[in-house]
């Protein structure tokens, strides 16, 4: 399928292919206001520290959620906010229990969560070393408020220049 087809298509698999593709996006990739080296963009940062997510994910063969029979359209959408903060100077780490096992033991909240929840625990989501989420992935726009971000600086799908979606 073409990527211009994707936004035509309805439904989950047409979502995840938007996703993929950025088909529907307002700035075309590598236009000035979506590129990551646009300089109204910068690194974000806490007070003089980088920002920082870690990922804990629970046992899974890929971390973009387009793998095996079922699709999750959580972790699609989780996979796709992640990169777009990377591109846009967070730093983010990830982890897989089935790949990883030495970094979920080497982390001691990450091994007091394991061992009060057990595998439902995960994912674990880490800004900054704190703990915030427990359990899920969650939705674009609460991971960017919890990270104080602007949608509209990061997202791909979202217009950045004024008058340029109608």
């Amino acid at each position: 399928m073409k990527a211009d087809d994707a936004g035509k298509k309805n439904g989950l698999l047409g979502s995840i292919l938007k996703t993929i593709t950025q088909s529907g996006s307002c700035c075309a990739p590598g236009d000035a206001c979506c590129s990551p080296k646009n300089p109204a963009v910068e690194t974000e940062y806490h007070g003089d520290k980088k920002i920082w997510i870690k990922v804990y994910d629970p046992p899974m063969c890929c971390s973009s959620g387009v793998c095996g029979p079922n699709v999750n359209s959580a972790l699609v959408e989780f996979a796709s906010a992640l990169k777009s903060l990377v591109e846009h100077g967070i730093g983010v780490e990830r982890w897989n229990l089935s790949q990883q096992p030495q970094a979920f033991a080497e982390n001691s909240q990450v091994k007091e969560q394991l061992t009060k929840l057990g595998k439902d625990a995960l994912p674990l989501i880490f800004i900054n070393d704190d703990l915030k989420i427990t359990g899920r992935y969650p939705k674009t726009e609460e991971l960017f408020a919890l990270l104080g971000i602007d949608d509209k600086t990061v997202r791909p799908d979202v217009c950045c220049a004024e008058g340029c979606c109608k």
